[in-house]
C-alpha cells in the first residue's frame, strides 16, 4: 500500500493504527534513550525506596571521630560525637576567650586525652573509648572545680569586680541613700 499523499484524508482505523505506528516508530529510533530514562527512573524509584527504608541510620563502614557507627541511629551519631568531640572543645572554653586559641588547646587536650587513653588501655584491659570519655570528663571536672574555685577566690581578695569597666554609671547614690537601699541578699528573698 502506498503512502497517502498530503492533504488525503485517512479512515478512523488507519488513524488510530497510525498513531500506534508512530509511538513504535519514535521507540525503534530512541531505543538507547528510552531504555536509559526506563533504567534512570527504576533505579531513582529503588534509591528512594532504600533512603526511606534506612532513614536516620548509618551505613556499614562509616565513622564519627574513630568510631564505627555503622547502622546507629542519628541519635546514637549524636551522642558518639558529642562524647568523643565536645569534651577537650568544653575545657577549653572554660580556659580561654577566643576562638583561636579555643581550637589550639582543644586540639592539645584531644590529642594528650586520647594518647593517655590508648596508653592505659595497652596496659588495662579496659576498652579505649570509654577510657578516653571518661579521661575527658575528668579533665573537664577538675578545670570547672578549679576555674570556680579560683573565681571564688579571686572575688573574697578584691571584690566582686565591675562587669563593664569600660562604661560610667548611671546612677549616682549619696551616702544616705546606699546605706537605706536593700542589700543584694535582702532583693533576693535572703531564703
Amino acid at each position: 500500500m502506498d503512502a497517502p499523499s498530503p492533504g488525503v484524508r485517512q479512515p478512523v482505523e488507519t488513524a488510530r493504527r497510525g498513531r500506534r505506528h508512530r509511538i513504535a516508530a519514535w521507540y525503534r529510533r530512541h531505543t538507547w534513550t528510552a531504555t536509559a530514562l526506563l533504567i534512570a527512573v527504576v533505579l531513582g524509584a529503588g534509591l528512594i525506596a532504600l533512603q526511606v527504608a534506612l532513614r536516620d541510620r548509618a551505613g556499614p563502614g562509616v565513622t564519627v571521630a574513630g568510631v564505627g557507627v555503622g547502622g546507629m541511629d542519628a541519635a546514637r551519631i549524636a551522642a558518639v560525637a558529642r562524647e568523643r568531640l565536645t569534651g577537650p572543645v568544653a575545657v577549653a572554653q572554660l580556659m580561654t576567650g577566643s576562638f583561636r586559641r579555643t581550637m589550639a588547646v582543644a586540639m592539645g587536650i584531644g590529642v594528650t586525652v586520647c594518647v593517655t587513653g590508648l596508653s592505659i588501655t595497652y596496659w588495662a584491659n579496659v576498652t579505649p573509648g570509654a577510657t578516653i570519655v571518661v579521661l575527658a570528663i575528668a579533665i573537664y571536672a577538675v578545670v570547672a572545680v578549679g576555674r570556680s574555685l579560683l573565681a571564688a577566690r579571686a572575688v573574697r581578695r578584691r571584690g566582686r569586680p565591675d562587669p563593664h569597666p569600660e562604661v560610667g554609671d548611671d546612677v549616682e547614690l549619696t551616702a544616705q541613700e546606699a546605706a537605706a537601699a536593700p542589700s543584694t541578699s535582702e532583693r533576693r528573698g535572703a531564703s
